[in-house]
């Protein structure tokens, strides 16, 4: 998966605990989004991140990162791309542990399909960076169609 277009030099939202809901909208406020931008047309099918946030959490999963790309557009920063990494394992990592994560990545702006994927990614240094060790799957939908269904 590339995330290159997430912003890199904002303060970092990987920490060693689970992040709150308010932490994750303070890092991607486009998650948050209550309904698709203006210029999706009727065949547009939004897809509420904040909902699948909080399934996730039920079902054990909790936020560890939160972040969103910019926008050059004015209005459509609440509406951008955005990424959210969640994790089962609360324990704190040390350079070269393993942990099974699956990533969320969507928009409202349609920019981006709604996608999961899982794998296991390694803590490579101190700085927080993780490595992909493995992939497993991967999900990708389209806005259109009877999604939820």
């Amino acid at each position: 998966m590339n995330f290159h277009n997430f912003n890199v030099g904002t303060p970092s939202s990987r920490v060693q605990t689970a992040l709150t809901l308010d932490q994750v909208k303070a890092y991607a406020l486009s998650a948050f989004a209550l309904a698709a931008h203006e210029s999706r047309s009727a065949r547009y099918t939004y897809v509420p991140t904040v909902a699948i946030i909080e399934g996730m959490i039920k079902a054990g999963f909790q936020p560890f990162k939160a972040s969103q790309s910019r926008s050059r557009i004015a209005g459509k920063a609440e509406f951008t791309k955005h990424m959210i990494r969640f994790r089962q394992d609360n324990r704190v990592l040390v350079v070269g542990d393993t942990v099974l994560e699956i990533v969320l990545v969507n928009s409202h702006d349609g920019t981006s399909t709604y996608q999961l994927s899982s794998g296991f990614w390694r803590l490579a240094c101190s700085n927080g960076l993780m490595v992909a060790e493995s992939t497993q799957d991967m999900l990708r939908i389209k806005h259109s169609g009877d999604i939820i269904g």
